[in-house]
């Protein structure tokens, strides 16, 4: 089977406070804020092409009262493709969340329970071939 492709986008922490993260990668360590989502999501650039997500806790899959490990981030540009290559793999996997035809993403957890997070937004990613 082949695997299908995939990219790491940035490294992602989970938050207690967007806002007050936001505040101190970009004030306190001097990164620059990229993108930020209302729902609960912001991208800093610490240099050129090193991206860090933050993301409230609340969209992690940690119990209630403590927060979620940090974890990679993998853009693939089929997200079901990749779902069924890990799941044939044996990777146990969360729900895929998101619509159809927007931005799409999911967990994949290792034998030691380490959390690999998988998006997909429609776009190819660059030099793939299938």
């Amino acid at each position: 089977m082949v695997r299908p492709p995939f990219r790491v986008t940035e490294v992602i922490y989970y938050v207690t406070d967007l806002d007050s993260a936001i505040r101190e990668y970009v004030d306190g360590f001097g990164m620059t804020l990229v993108e930020r989502e209302d729902w609960g999501f912001a991208l800093v650039e610490m240099r050129p092409g090193f991206l860090i997500g933050l993301m409230e806790n609340k969209h992690s899959d940690a119990e209630a009262g403590q927060l979620a490990p940090p974890r990679i981030g993998v853009q693939t540009s089929d997200l079901a493709k990749m779902r069924d290559f890990l799941s044939k793999a044996g990777f146990k996997m969360s729900s895929i969340l998101g619509p159809e035809g927007g931005t799409q993403a999911m967990n994949a957890f290792d034998s030691s329970g380490n959390a690999l997070f998988f998006w997909a937004d429609g776009t190819e990613i660059s030099g793939e071939s299938e």
